[in-house]
């Protein structure tokens, strides 16, 4: 039984280690403190928040709204043989 709704997934590619960390770049922004967002704010804002540091990463979700169980991904890019696993938790 899970008391903490906690999961690791691993993604096997065939893409390079530099095209993952592009394309996880392209959908996030970097975290703020405080963003106007919904009615008042902007809409133009890309749809996660987050830091890649060289083969890791840690993003959330920009909502509009307050929510104190919002999921933090945390991920590792790693090259293992001839294909690249994305492991997130």
């Amino acid at each position: 039984m899970k008391y903490l709704p906690f999961e690791n997934i691993t993604y096997k590619t065939k893409l390079d280690s530099e095209e993952i960390q592009n394309r996880i770049t392209e959908i996030i922004e970097p975290e703020k403190i405080f963003r106007k967002t919904g009615f008042w704010g902007s809409s133009n804002y890309k749809p996660y928040e987050g830091r890649v540091d060289g083969t890791s990463f840690t993003i959330t979700r920009i909502i509009g709204y307050g929510n104190s169980f919002l999921p933090r991904i945390k991920g590792n890019i790693e090259r293992i043989f001839m294909e690249q696993r994305s492991t997130y938790k």
